[in-house]
């Protein structure tokens, strides 16, 4: 699969980001790009499309590969959050950290 021109605008693939001193860096399996060694989670996509929206860009992909690292996550209870924190990204340099779990109600 062809490098993305987005990927090498930003400097994905620039020899810094497999050198960094904060993680290591490998290949993707599916899509040409690198991804963090050890992550939690992966997940490696096709880019489809992208729209403006004001400030914002939604960007929208057809997921390829989905990995998780199965001490935290299962497919039938999702991530366990007792096990690990994953920070959720507001804006700029602003997180969340995982509050409660609620599950919605059924049609009853």
């Amino acid at each position: 699969m062809p490098i993305h021109p987005r990927a090498k605008a930003l400097g994905f693939l620039d020899a810094h980001f497999y050198k960094s001193r904060v993680f290591k860096a490998e290949r993707g399996e599916k899509v040409n790009a690198p991804i963090v060694k050890d992550s939690l989670g992966v997940l490696e996509c096709k880019l489809m499309n992208e729209v403006e929206l004001g400030d914002v860009k939604l960007v929208m992909g057809e997921v390829l590969s989905a990995k998780a690292d199965e001490r935290f996550f299962n497919e039938r209870t999702g991530w366990d959050f007792k096990k690990v924190n994953i920070p959720l990204h507001n804006w700029g340099r602003g997180f969340f950290k995982v509050g409660e779990f609620v599950m919605a109600k059924g049609k009853g």
